[in-house]
């Protein structure tokens, strides 16, 4: 009987898979950063656009840009301190936060972030249709 061997480059397979799901990941991670800035418009909660400006998706290879901390002049003239926190870093996936130093507060008076997060799961079959499909 003669051996045969069978080559499923599993290797090949499994690292496309990956970077298919990782490109998925990241497209629902940016989906639910814009509907938290969309969010904070309908919310009112335009003051300087820093927090706006300072929510952003952290990937395997960085993050979005953010407005650095700084002073910045909110709608009444004034000139106001605004700082950021940490960046969070992952290793694989997606991270969403808000690097302005006051996020939380905003979040527990007017969530933005998490029904973000909760359209966004609604709408992820979209996005995950077209994982496996060329």
């Amino acid at each position: 009987m003669a051996n045969v061997v069978v080559n499923w480059f599993a290797d090949k397979a499994n690292n496309l898979i990956h970077a298919r799901a990782q490109r998925a990941i990241e497209a629902l991670a940016y989906d639910v950063r814009e509907r938290a800035r969309q969010n904070l418009e309908e919310g009112g909660h335009i003051d300087t656009h820093f927090l706006y400006n300072s929510i952003y998706v952290a990937t395997p290879n960085g993050h979005s840009p953010i407005h650095p901390s700084g002073d910045y002049t909110n709608r009444d003239g004034e000139t106001v301190r605004r700082e950021n926190g940490e960046i969070v870093t992952v290793g694989r996936g997606a991270f969403v936060g808000a690097a302005a130093s006051y996020a939380l507060y905003v979040e527990l008076e007017d969530p933005f972030l998490f029904p973000a997060i909760e359209e966004t799961a609604g709408a992820a079959d979209k996005v995950l249709t077209g994982l496996y499909v060329d």
